[in-house]
Protein backbone atom coordinates (compact mmCIF):
# COMPACT_ATOMS: atom_id res chain seq x y z
CA UNK A 1 0.00 0.00 0.00
CA UNK A 2 3.25 2.46 0.69
CA UNK A 3 3.93 1.79 -2.92
CA UNK A 4 0.84 3.54 -4.00
CA UNK A 5 0.12 6.39 -2.15
CA UNK A 6 2.87 9.34 -1.61
CA UNK A 7 4.07 9.76 1.89
CA UNK A 8 2.80 13.64 1.82
CA UNK A 9 -0.69 12.03 1.32
CA UNK A 10 -0.15 10.65 4.88
CA UNK A 11 -4.19 9.85 7.08
CA UNK A 12 -3.42 12.94 9.11
CA UNK A 13 -2.73 15.43 6.39
CA UNK A 14 -5.84 14.16 5.02
CA UNK A 15 -7.85 14.69 8.06
CA UNK A 16 -6.59 18.38 8.77
CA UNK A 17 -8.05 19.40 5.07
CA UNK A 18 -11.29 18.12 5.25
CA UNK A 19 -11.29 19.80 9.04
CA UNK A 20 -10.85 23.11 6.76
CA UNK A 21 -13.35 22.56 4.18
CA UNK A 22 -16.72 24.63 4.48
CA UNK A 23 -19.39 25.85 1.89
CA UNK A 24 -19.62 29.41 2.65
CA UNK A 25 -18.59 30.09 -1.11
CA UNK A 26 -20.74 27.74 -2.58
CA UNK A 27 -24.05 28.80 -1.12
CA UNK A 28 -27.72 27.33 -2.89
CA UNK A 29 -30.55 29.64 -2.96
CA UNK A 30 -33.58 27.24 -3.30
CA UNK A 31 -37.01 28.69 -4.53
CA UNK A 32 -39.88 27.49 -2.65
CA UNK A 33 -42.22 25.49 -4.55
CA UNK A 34 -45.62 26.77 -5.58
CA UNK A 35 -48.86 25.97 -4.17
CA UNK A 36 -49.88 22.42 -5.38
CA UNK A 37 -52.03 22.15 -8.06
CA UNK A 38 -56.22 22.11 -6.61
CA UNK A 39 -57.58 18.50 -7.63
CA UNK A 40 -60.29 19.93 -8.96
CA UNK A 41 -58.46 21.39 -11.87
CA UNK A 42 -57.56 17.81 -11.95
CA UNK A 43 -60.37 16.25 -12.08
CA UNK A 44 -63.27 15.31 -14.94
CA UNK A 45 -66.42 13.55 -13.71
CA UNK A 46 -67.79 11.00 -16.62
CA UNK A 47 -70.99 9.02 -17.77
CA UNK A 48 -71.18 5.33 -19.19
CA UNK A 49 -74.14 5.77 -21.26
CA UNK A 50 -75.09 1.76 -21.00
CA UNK A 51 -77.74 -0.54 -19.56
CA UNK A 52 -75.01 -2.52 -17.61
CA UNK A 53 -73.69 -1.37 -14.45
CA UNK A 54 -69.54 -1.01 -14.75
CA UNK A 55 -67.26 -0.53 -11.51
CA UNK A 56 -64.58 2.05 -11.05
CA UNK A 57 -61.89 -1.01 -11.49
CA UNK A 58 -63.45 -2.42 -14.89
CA UNK A 59 -63.36 1.44 -16.10
CA UNK A 60 -59.93 2.40 -15.07
CA UNK A 61 -58.31 -0.18 -17.18
CA UNK A 62 -60.30 0.77 -20.18
CA UNK A 63 -59.27 3.91 -19.54
CA UNK A 64 -55.91 3.27 -19.04
CA UNK A 65 -55.44 1.49 -22.56
CA UNK A 66 -57.41 4.46 -23.87
CA UNK A 67 -55.89 7.39 -22.87
CA UNK A 68 -52.14 6.40 -22.00
CA UNK A 69 -51.82 8.66 -19.35
CA UNK A 70 -48.27 9.39 -17.88
CA UNK A 71 -49.28 9.35 -14.59
CA UNK A 72 -51.97 6.87 -12.63
CA UNK A 73 -55.77 8.32 -12.99
CA UNK A 74 -57.62 7.42 -10.41
CA UNK A 75 -61.31 6.30 -10.42
CA UNK A 76 -63.52 6.91 -7.92
CA UNK A 77 -67.90 5.67 -8.40
CA UNK A 78 -70.25 8.74 -7.91
CA UNK A 79 -73.31 7.66 -9.05
CA UNK A 80 -74.71 4.41 -11.10
CA UNK A 81 -72.05 4.67 -13.99
CA UNK A 82 -71.02 8.09 -13.16
CA UNK A 83 -67.30 8.19 -12.27
CA UNK A 84 -64.84 10.88 -10.65
CA UNK A 85 -61.27 11.25 -13.30
CA UNK A 86 -58.31 12.23 -11.09
CA UNK A 87 -55.43 13.03 -13.08
CA UNK A 88 -51.75 13.06 -11.87
CA UNK A 89 -50.76 15.92 -13.98
CA UNK A 90 -53.04 18.74 -16.16
CA UNK A 91 -51.23 17.40 -19.36
CA UNK A 92 -53.36 14.06 -18.93
CA UNK A 93 -56.50 15.65 -18.07
CA UNK A 94 -56.42 18.08 -21.17
CA UNK A 95 -55.54 15.27 -23.56
CA UNK A 96 -58.87 13.12 -22.34
CA UNK A 97 -61.07 15.94 -22.59
CA UNK A 98 -60.14 17.04 -26.00
CA UNK A 99 -60.39 13.53 -27.37
CA UNK A 100 -63.68 12.58 -29.60
CA UNK A 101 -66.27 11.09 -28.57
CA UNK A 102 -65.98 11.56 -24.90
CA UNK A 103 -67.24 15.40 -25.12
CA UNK A 104 -69.45 17.42 -27.40
CA UNK A 105 -67.81 20.17 -27.06
CA UNK A 106 -66.95 22.04 -30.40
CA UNK A 107 -68.26 19.81 -32.58
CA UNK A 108 -70.68 21.80 -35.23
CA UNK A 109 -74.39 22.22 -34.52
CA UNK A 110 -76.53 19.17 -35.66
CA UNK A 111 -80.46 19.54 -37.27
CA UNK A 112 -82.80 17.04 -35.56
CA UNK A 113 -86.35 16.38 -37.55
CA UNK A 114 -88.82 15.80 -34.78
CA UNK A 115 -92.36 14.42 -35.46
CA UNK A 116 -95.63 15.12 -33.55
CA UNK A 117 -98.29 12.56 -32.62
CA UNK A 118 -101.96 12.71 -31.20
CA UNK A 119 -101.46 16.17 -29.89
CA UNK A 120 -104.35 18.07 -29.18
CA UNK A 121 -103.05 21.67 -28.99
CA UNK A 122 -100.08 22.74 -30.22
CA UNK A 123 -99.39 26.19 -31.20
CA UNK A 124 -97.75 26.81 -34.83
CA UNK A 125 -96.56 30.02 -34.42
CA UNK A 126 -94.69 30.06 -31.02
CA UNK A 127 -94.49 26.13 -30.45
CA UNK A 128 -96.12 25.81 -26.88
CA UNK A 129 -98.75 23.23 -26.20
CA UNK A 130 -102.28 24.26 -24.80
CA UNK A 131 -103.39 26.84 -27.24
CA UNK A 132 -103.94 27.58 -30.87
CA UNK A 133 -102.18 29.42 -33.66
CA UNK A 134 -105.48 31.56 -33.98
CA UNK A 135 -104.97 32.16 -30.21
CA UNK A 136 -101.33 33.50 -29.44
CA UNK A 137 -100.24 36.61 -29.40
CA UNK A 138 -96.59 36.51 -29.56
CA UNK A 139 -93.98 36.68 -32.93
CA UNK A 140 -93.55 33.82 -34.76
CA UNK A 141 -90.53 32.00 -34.05
CA UNK A 142 -87.92 32.10 -36.70
CA UNK A 143 -84.67 29.96 -37.15
CA UNK A 144 -81.87 30.31 -39.68
CA UNK A 145 -80.02 27.51 -41.05
CA UNK A 146 -76.34 27.17 -41.63
CA UNK A 147 -76.81 28.76 -45.09
CA UNK A 148 -78.54 31.70 -43.16
CA UNK A 149 -81.95 31.17 -44.57
CA UNK A 150 -84.56 32.13 -42.00
CA UNK A 151 -88.04 29.70 -41.85
CA UNK A 152 -90.69 29.11 -39.63
CA UNK A 153 -89.80 27.14 -36.28
CA UNK A 154 -93.01 25.62 -36.25
CA UNK A 155 -95.28 24.70 -38.88
CA UNK A 156 -98.19 21.81 -39.89
CA UNK A 157 -95.15 19.92 -41.36
CA UNK A 158 -94.42 18.77 -37.44
CA UNK A 159 -97.66 16.72 -37.79
CA UNK A 160 -97.24 13.09 -37.91
CA UNK A 161 -97.53 12.40 -41.46
CA UNK A 162 -96.68 15.48 -42.53
CA UNK A 163 -98.80 18.76 -44.27
CA UNK A 164 -98.32 21.58 -46.65
CA UNK A 165 -95.70 24.29 -46.03
CA UNK A 166 -96.80 28.03 -45.83
CA UNK A 167 -95.48 30.05 -47.35
CA UNK A 168 -91.59 30.76 -46.27
CA UNK A 169 -89.84 34.16 -45.94
CA UNK A 170 -85.94 33.74 -46.78
CA UNK A 171 -83.54 36.64 -45.78
CA UNK A 172 -81.48 36.11 -48.64
CA UNK A 173 -78.74 39.04 -50.48
CA UNK A 174 -81.47 40.80 -51.77
CA UNK A 175 -83.06 41.15 -48.86
CA UNK A 176 -86.67 39.87 -47.87
CA UNK A 177 -88.10 37.96 -50.60
CA UNK A 178 -90.86 35.16 -50.88
CA UNK A 179 -90.84 31.88 -51.29
CA UNK A 180 -91.97 29.75 -54.39
CA UNK A 181 -95.48 29.84 -54.20
CA UNK A 182 -96.07 25.97 -54.27
CA UNK A 183 -92.84 23.00 -53.56
CA UNK A 184 -91.87 20.65 -56.15
CA UNK A 185 -94.18 17.32 -56.29
CA UNK A 186 -92.17 14.09 -56.18
CA UNK A 187 -93.64 11.11 -57.07
CA UNK A 188 -92.05 7.48 -56.14
CA UNK A 189 -93.78 3.95 -56.93
CA UNK A 190 -93.19 0.92 -57.20
CA UNK A 191 -95.34 0.09 -59.53
CA UNK A 192 -94.27 -3.75 -59.99
CA UNK A 193 -94.53 -4.04 -63.82
CA UNK A 194 -95.69 -1.05 -65.86
CA UNK A 195 -96.71 -3.22 -68.85
CA UNK A 196 -100.22 -3.75 -68.07
CA UNK A 197 -103.15 -1.25 -68.96
CA UNK A 198 -104.88 -1.07 -65.40
CA UNK A 199 -101.20 -0.31 -64.26
CA UNK A 200 -100.78 2.53 -66.52
CA UNK A 201 -104.06 3.72 -66.25
CA UNK A 202 -103.31 4.24 -62.50
CA UNK A 203 -100.14 6.05 -62.81
CA UNK A 204 -102.06 8.57 -65.02
CA UNK A 205 -104.73 9.25 -62.32
CA UNK A 206 -101.82 9.78 -59.74
CA UNK A 207 -99.90 11.90 -62.24
CA UNK A 208 -103.88 13.66 -62.77
CA UNK A 209 -104.23 14.15 -59.38
CA UNK A 210 -101.04 14.93 -57.83
CA UNK A 211 -99.51 16.98 -60.66
CA UNK A 212 -95.81 15.71 -59.89
CA UNK A 213 -93.25 17.90 -60.96
CA UNK A 214 -90.81 14.58 -61.10
CA UNK A 215 -91.32 10.73 -61.25
CA UNK A 216 -89.44 7.59 -60.38
CA UNK A 217 -90.99 4.59 -61.30
CA UNK A 218 -88.75 1.06 -59.77
CA UNK A 219 -90.04 -2.76 -60.79
CA UNK A 220 -90.95 -1.74 -64.27
CA UNK A 221 -90.41 -4.94 -65.78
CA UNK A 222 -90.91 -3.36 -69.34
CA UNK A 223 -89.10 -2.94 -72.49
CA UNK A 224 -87.83 0.62 -73.42
CA UNK A 225 -90.06 0.61 -76.16
CA UNK A 226 -92.61 0.58 -73.72
CA UNK A 227 -91.68 2.90 -71.64
CA UNK A 228 -91.04 5.58 -74.52
CA UNK A 229 -94.65 5.17 -75.44
CA UNK A 230 -95.61 5.46 -71.53
CA UNK A 231 -93.60 8.91 -71.54
CA UNK A 232 -95.19 10.18 -74.29
CA UNK A 233 -98.95 9.32 -73.12
CA UNK A 234 -98.20 10.76 -69.69
CA UNK A 235 -96.49 13.86 -70.97
CA UNK A 236 -93.36 13.88 -69.50
CA UNK A 237 -90.96 14.24 -72.38
CA UNK A 238 -87.94 14.48 -70.44
CA UNK A 239 -86.72 11.14 -69.27
CA UNK A 240 -84.17 8.12 -68.50
CA UNK A 241 -84.65 4.58 -68.03
CA UNK A 242 -82.93 1.81 -66.86
CA UNK A 243 -84.16 -1.55 -69.32
CA UNK A 244 -84.72 -4.61 -66.46
CA UNK A 245 -82.62 -7.55 -66.68
CA UNK A 246 -84.83 -10.17 -67.83
CA UNK A 247 -88.10 -9.81 -66.24
CA UNK A 248 -86.36 -8.50 -63.01
CA UNK A 249 -86.12 -4.90 -61.51
CA UNK A 250 -86.04 -1.98 -64.00
CA UNK A 251 -86.16 2.18 -62.88
CA UNK A 252 -87.03 5.06 -64.92
CA UNK A 253 -87.22 8.43 -64.04
CA UNK A 254 -89.33 11.32 -65.36
CA UNK A 255 -89.54 14.88 -65.15
CA UNK A 256 -91.34 17.95 -66.71
CA UNK A 257 -89.96 20.89 -68.88
CA UNK A 258 -90.55 22.83 -65.77
CA UNK A 259 -87.80 21.58 -64.08
CA UNK A 260 -84.13 22.54 -64.74
CA UNK A 261 -82.48 19.24 -64.50
CA UNK A 262 -79.83 16.87 -66.22
CA UNK A 263 -78.54 13.53 -65.33
CA UNK A 264 -75.54 13.08 -63.86
CA UNK A 265 -75.35 9.38 -63.35
CA UNK A 266 -77.25 6.28 -63.35
CA UNK A 267 -77.12 2.25 -62.82
CA UNK A 268 -79.35 -0.60 -62.78
CA UNK A 269 -81.01 0.85 -59.14
CA UNK A 270 -80.19 4.40 -58.73
CA UNK A 271 -80.41 7.49 -61.29
CA UNK A 272 -78.85 11.01 -59.78
CA UNK A 273 -80.63 13.98 -61.31
CA UNK A 274 -79.08 17.68 -60.80
CA UNK A 275 -82.09 20.61 -60.23
CA UNK A 276 -80.94 23.79 -60.30
CA UNK A 277 -83.43 26.55 -59.60
CA UNK A 278 -83.25 30.20 -58.25
CA UNK A 279 -82.04 29.55 -55.09
CA UNK A 280 -79.66 26.92 -55.65
CA UNK A 281 -78.29 23.53 -57.32
CA UNK A 282 -78.71 20.56 -55.62
CA UNK A 283 -79.22 16.86 -56.11
CA UNK A 284 -82.09 14.46 -56.35
CA UNK A 285 -81.57 10.76 -56.36
CA UNK A 286 -83.77 7.81 -56.85
CA UNK A 287 -83.40 4.75 -55.04
CA UNK A 288 -84.64 0.98 -55.44
CA UNK A 289 -83.44 -1.27 -52.77
CA UNK A 290 -82.83 -4.81 -53.96
CA UNK A 291 -85.34 -7.02 -51.78
CA UNK A 292 -82.80 -9.86 -51.62
CA UNK A 293 -80.59 -9.89 -48.39
CA UNK A 294 -77.29 -10.82 -50.48
CA UNK A 295 -77.37 -7.61 -52.57
CA UNK A 296 -78.45 -5.06 -50.10
CA UNK A 297 -75.41 -4.30 -48.56
CA UNK A 298 -73.60 -3.88 -52.02
CA UNK A 299 -76.45 -1.46 -52.88
CA UNK A 300 -76.89 0.59 -49.57
CA UNK A 301 -72.98 0.66 -49.78
CA UNK A 302 -72.97 2.35 -53.07
CA UNK A 303 -75.52 5.24 -52.05
CA UNK A 304 -73.87 5.52 -48.91
CA UNK A 305 -70.61 6.47 -51.17
CA UNK A 306 -72.59 8.47 -53.62
CA UNK A 307 -74.05 10.63 -50.99
CA UNK A 308 -70.49 11.07 -49.14
CA UNK A 309 -69.22 12.19 -52.24
CA UNK A 310 -72.16 15.07 -52.98
CA UNK A 311 -71.13 18.57 -52.15
CA UNK A 312 -74.79 20.20 -52.65
CA UNK A 313 -78.03 19.62 -51.01
CA UNK A 314 -79.24 16.36 -51.78
CA UNK A 315 -82.57 14.02 -51.00
CA UNK A 316 -83.14 10.81 -52.01
CA UNK A 317 -86.20 9.01 -52.17
CA UNK A 318 -87.71 5.84 -53.66
CA UNK A 319 -88.15 2.39 -52.28
CA UNK A 320 -86.11 1.66 -50.00
CA UNK A 321 -87.63 -1.87 -48.94
CA UNK A 322 -86.55 -1.14 -45.46
CA UNK A 323 -88.43 -0.67 -41.88
CA UNK A 324 -87.44 2.20 -40.01
CA UNK A 325 -89.75 1.69 -37.00
CA UNK A 326 -91.99 -0.80 -34.99
CA UNK A 327 -95.07 1.73 -36.34
CA UNK A 328 -94.18 1.31 -39.97
CA UNK A 329 -95.43 -2.63 -39.35
CA UNK A 330 -98.61 -4.14 -39.05
CA UNK A 331 -98.59 -7.20 -37.89
CA UNK A 332 -95.74 -10.37 -38.52
CA UNK A 333 -92.83 -10.77 -36.98
CA UNK A 334 -90.88 -7.53 -35.80
CA UNK A 335 -87.12 -6.75 -36.87
CA UNK A 336 -84.39 -7.80 -33.85
CA UNK A 337 -81.88 -5.93 -32.98
CA UNK A 338 -79.04 -7.72 -34.04
CA UNK A 339 -80.63 -7.37 -37.97
CA UNK A 340 -78.79 -4.30 -39.98
CA UNK A 341 -81.09 -1.26 -40.53
CA UNK A 342 -79.16 0.47 -43.35
CA UNK A 343 -81.25 2.90 -43.93
CA UNK A 344 -81.05 4.32 -40.19
CA UNK A 345 -77.28 3.75 -40.46
CA UNK A 346 -76.63 5.31 -43.24
CA UNK A 347 -79.39 8.58 -41.95
CA UNK A 348 -77.17 8.72 -38.80
CA UNK A 349 -74.08 8.22 -40.44
CA UNK A 350 -74.57 11.23 -42.90
CA UNK A 351 -76.72 13.34 -40.95
CA UNK A 352 -79.66 13.07 -42.97
CA UNK A 353 -83.40 14.14 -41.85
CA UNK A 354 -86.38 12.26 -42.81
CA UNK A 355 -88.84 14.58 -44.43
CA UNK A 356 -91.84 12.39 -44.10
CA UNK A 357 -94.61 11.45 -47.18
CA UNK A 358 -97.85 11.99 -48.61
CA UNK A 359 -99.80 9.04 -49.08
CA UNK A 360 -100.62 5.68 -47.95
CA UNK A 361 -98.59 4.48 -44.67
CA UNK A 362 -98.47 1.05 -46.11
CA UNK A 363 -96.95 0.60 -49.53
CA UNK A 364 -97.17 -3.56 -49.45
CA UNK A 365 -98.96 -6.34 -48.28
CA UNK A 366 -99.03 -10.11 -48.86
CA UNK A 367 -102.26 -10.15 -49.79
CA UNK A 368 -103.84 -12.02 -47.01
CA UNK A 369 -107.16 -11.50 -44.49
CA UNK A 370 -107.49 -11.23 -41.10
CA UNK A 371 -104.75 -12.10 -38.60
CA UNK A 372 -102.48 -13.53 -41.17
CA UNK A 373 -102.47 -10.13 -43.38
CA UNK A 374 -99.30 -8.43 -42.78
CA UNK A 375 -98.60 -4.57 -44.09
CA UNK A 376 -95.94 -2.78 -44.18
Amino acid sequence: MSNNIETSQSVDELIARTETCNCVDNQLFLTPSSAPTPLNTLSLVGKIVSTRNFIHTVIKDIVDKAWKPSLPIQVQRVDRNTFLFTFGHEVDRQLAYNRRPWTIKGLPDLWIGLKYEKLSELCYKCGTLGHAEKECFLRKALLSNQHGIRFPAFGEWVLFGGGDLDQLYTHLKGGLCEAPSSAMKILGWNCRGICNASTTRALRAIIKVQNPHCIFLCETKATDVRLEKLTRSIGFTEHVIISPKGRACGVCFFWSNSVNAKVIEFDVRTIVVSVHDEFCSWSLIGFYEPPYQAKKHKAWSNLHGLLQSLNNPWMCFGDFNVVMEEEEKEEGKRGSFSSPNFLKDLMFDLGAIDLGYFGNQFTWWNKRWGKGAIRE
